[in-house]
């Protein structure tokens, strides 16, 4: 592997920020288990419940395979009524195309993975004691490619990175230029094994130690690095369990391979940055997960957390941010033609 790796061990934290800063990234094997997903798996099956109740009444599912596990069940759901459920399971809100009752997925359980205190100590170590989780995240539930359907129903918000191989970029390239000095670390795992087939992420070694590289917007305003100005380094897949922990610097070059097995490939990304730094996505809410120095200041209510989405969602529903609230690239620059 080209990531450092280390067995986490109960008794200590085997993160090495030496490490982490030579190599960009590290994992942590068994920082988490099953048991820390139980509830986020369960609240998923409260959502799906929805999701097929409402493609029922629209006569486009069937049967809604109750009883069956998540992921199973997400897989057939998709494939029976040829929706695009990306944005009913994730964590954020799109950068266009709100609506009042645009989905997101705001359970409990999720607030109990952002501030996990196993992932915080791992955090800690990298950037300090006083951490926020940035609003930069992801779920995605990626089915195989092969049963992606090509029709997304015209909304354009259901990035197509949610659901398809996710292309070349570094997290840095994907806020506003204000948050470049910001440490931000992406915490990445995956709920469910995530083998080569079932398009495991891939990163360009030695990449971190460039500046922001240039990124292009698709006609989906999705970012990527073109080709051409992609370092020459072959890149290293990095195939992970569940429960497994991957830590990445902002400015390693990283993609997702295509999810070319028969499974849902489950997963989540986070962001953490030292308390007061900008998140580079200032119109959606970032909060304290952890403070030393302030620990009156943490976030523990997990009700408060969704309702700051909430807020959120009503006030760019009716004041629509301006170009630039998240993206510092144009389409039309010389280097995207």
């Amino acid at each position: 592997d080209f990531c450092a790796a280390a067995v986490y061990n109960k008794r200590a934290m085997l993160i090495d920020k030496g490490e982490f800063e030579a190599r960009g990234c590290y994992v942590a094997r068994g920082l988490l288990d099953g048991g820390d997903f139980a509830e986020v798996l369960d609240d998923c099956g409260r959502a799906l419940d929805g999701v097929c109740e409402e493609l029922r009444a629209e006569g486009k599912l069937q049967n809604d395979y109750a009883g069956l596990p998540f992921a199973e069940r997400f897989l057939r759901v998709t494939k029976e009524s040829g929706a695009v459920l990306a944005q009913n399971f994730t964590i954020a809100l799109p950068q266009k195309g709100w609506r009042a009752d645009t989905p997101i997925f705001l359970a409990p359980s999720v607030f109990g993975l952002l501030t996990h205190a196993r992932i915080l100590d791992a955090v800690e170590e990298l950037i300090g004691a006083e951490i926020s989780v940035s609003p930069v995240g992801n779920v995605r539930v990626k089915p195989p490619e092969g049963i992606i359907p090509e029709n997304d129903n015209g909304d354009k918000a259901q990035r197509r990175g949610l659901i398809h191989a996710t292309p070349w970029h570094q997290d840095n390239g994907v806020v506003t230029e204000e948050a470049d000095d910001t440490p931000m670390i992406t915490v990445w795992f995956p709920i469910s094994d995530a083998p080569v087939e079932a398009g495991c992420l891939q990163v360009i070694p030695g990449s971190h130690r460039a500046d922001v590289m240039q990124h292009c917007p698709d006609k989906n305003g999705e970012l990527s690095i073109p080709g051409r100005m992609l370092p020459e380094q072959k890149p290293t897949p990095l195939p992970m369990n569940s429960g497994d922990v991957l830590f990445l610097h902002r400015r390693l070059c990283h993609a997702s391979l295509p999810n070319t097995s028969a499974h849902v490939r489950f997963s989540f990304d986070l962001r953490y940055i030292p308390t007061g730094a900008k998140t580079g996505r200032d119109v959606f809410p970032s909060f304290v997960a952890r403070s030393r120095a302030q620990p009156e200041s943490v976030l523990t209510d997990a009700r408060e957390w969704a309702q700051m989405w909430l807020d959120a969602r009503a006030r760019v529903v009716k004041d629509s941010p301006p170009p630039g609230s998240f993206n510092r690239w144009r389409a039309d620059a010389a280097a995207c033609a």
